[in-house]
């Protein structure tokens, strides 16, 4: 198996960050950036290969990537409301993957795709109904697999959802 961080997040597959809001998702997923984009040793002393990064975040502020010490110049921030013909329309994982696929070649040398929060683009998926969600993520991760590039999802626990629930999400990630 491949690696972006060794050990801890291979390379072609979907790694889940979750966590309860404020705790640092969004600044985790920024560091990854870092690490990515200029090729810097891992907090554990382990080696990344240098990589192109796409960002979609549909919450947190660009200069974040910024604060993270991220090489721009590797780093394309992807906007969460695209042009479809002449209206706007929120970027979509389930309808627009196809641009993706199409950009990603272009960019050259992507390693890892950012998604922050994956509620913000599902599009008109019901994100509470599991079945809904992996309908649209199995795609989402053939694709990864596919271009043979590390895709990060950023998920907000629910504050509603019981402890149980919670649980059960750490462990299906």
């Amino acid at each position: 198996m491949s690696w972006v961080w060794p050990d801890r997040i291979p390379l072609g597959k979907v790694t889940v960050i979750g966590g309860d809001p404020g705790v640092g998702k969004s600044m985790l997923t920024a560091g990854l950036a870092g690490h990515v984009s200029t090729g810097t040793t891992w907090p554990d002393g382990t080696t990344t290969v240098r990589g192109h990064v796409l960002i979609l975040s549909a919450e947190d502020d660009p200069e974040d990537t910024t604060a993270a010490s991220a090489n721009l110049d590797l780093v394309t921030l992807i906007p969460p409301v695209i042009r479809v013909g002449e209206r706007r329309a929120s970027l979509s994982l389930r309808d627009h993957l196809s641009r993706l696929d199409v950009e990603v070649p272009k960019i050259g040398g992507v390693r890892l795709v950012i998604v922050d929060p994956i509620g913000a683009y599902l599009g008109a998926t019901e994100s509470h109904r599991d079945a809904d969600v992996r309908a649209v993520l199995a795609p989402v991760a053939e694709w990864a697999a596919r271009r043979g590039l590390t895709l990060c999802l950023g998920r907000r626990y629910d504050p509603n959802e019981s402890g149980r629930e919670q649980e059960r999400h750490r462990h299906a990630a």
